[in-house]
């Protein structure tokens, strides 16, 4: 067998991602039969040289590379997904997974379990009565995306593309609530991964830029000083502007403070009274949660602990999203 002396499928592809261009052609002159089983074989590998081929050019970005897994070829996606674990070039403490599928790819941020105090305190200033009643909240651990989902990935997911201009790295916008549930179950099944939208808590304890950003206490995501980290009204040009074009906060997260609103899973209502572990928002609701503000409005809605909200059928100019995936 092609296989012999390898643990697994997985150990056996790694060995080819990691092999020069010669001992692969030699794989092929040497090994194989011209079977259809051989045959198949022989594309396989040649889908791991294309992969080994983006795996390579993240190395010479300076990305580490801890950890490279192949998963299994899964339903609706030919070519597989590439996984692979890092760090954080923002910060070394912190890991980092880059999921590659069908020719895109999304880094995802791992945030620790902690406790945090949510809402808006008087150094912040600004506050609504709505996000005044500043409590704690226990999170689990879990990755959040680096930026908003992009149009391109949308449009490699769903094979459209809802705002219709601007281009491949500007965030995807005029998508629904519910159109984002859509994707989600969608990229879930492409990747075999457990994607969803951030919780309100994930949400802004993310934004505030987890255990690294709990003593600062700023009033945007990364600093107070807006037009460091933010596109809003007061910069923007009125218009949205591509991912990552500002400086990312503590957890090297970008646009968490303007650009485009960011939808949320919880429906809207009033903070819990208590302390909370990992919450959902309330059971039921009219309006789902909104974070982050946008690029029409000022800095006031742009803070970290502002909230917003809207039904979730509505799609528009001013609302994106990001994701969140579970942690192992």
């Amino acid at each position: 067998s092609i296989m012999r002396g390898f643990k697994s499928r997985g150990e056996w592809l790694f060995s080819l991602v990691m092999r020069s261009d010669s001992e692969l052609q030699d794989a092929f002159n040497n090994s194989f039969e011209e079977s259809e089983a051989t045959k198949a074989i022989k594309k396989e590998v040649q889908s791991v040289e294309r992969r080994r081929s983006e795996i390579i050019s993240k190395i010479k970005r300076g990305i580490p590379i801890v950890n490279i897994e192949f998963a299994d070829e899964i339903k609706d996606s030919p070519k597989g997904i590439v996984i692979v674990d890092g760090v954080s070039g923002i910060n070394p403490a912190i890991k980092t997974r880059l999921i590659t599928f069908r020719g895109g790819e999304l880094t995802m941020v791992h945030v620790d379990r902690l406790s945090f105090i949510m809402g808006a305190s008087s150094q912040e200033g600004g506050e609504d009565a709505d996000e005044q009643f500043v409590h704690h909240v226990r999170l689990s651990s879990f990755y959040i995306s680096e930026v908003q989902v992009t149009q391109k990935i949308w449009g490699l997911v769903m094979n459209s593309n809802p705002t219709e201009r601007e281009g491949a790295h500007y965030p995807v916008y005029n998508v629904s609530w519910e159109d984002c549930q859509l994707f989600i179950e969608k990229l879930n099944r492409i990747t075999g991964l457990k994607f969803s939208l951030p919780t309100e808590s994930q949400w802004e304890y993310a934004a505030r830029g987890g255990e690294y950003g709990k003593n600062n206490r700023f009033k945007y995501s990364g600093s107070s000083d807006l037009l460091e980290v933010s596109w809003a009204s007061e910069n923007s040009g009125n218009k949205v502007h591509p991912v990552a074009s500002k400086r990312p906060n503590e957890l090297g997260l970008y646009d968490m403070s303007g650009n485009l609103w960011e939808w949320c899973y919880d429906w809207y209502g009033d903070y819990p009274k208590e302390c909370v572990t990992d919450p959902w928002g309330p059971r039921v609701g009219e309006k789902r949660v909104c974070r982050g503000g946008s690029f029409a409005t000022n800095g006031r809605d742009c803070r970290n602990s502002k909230r917003e909200s809207e039904f979730p059928d509505v799609k528009s100019a001013y609302i994106g999203f990001r994701l969140v995936l579970a942690d192992d």
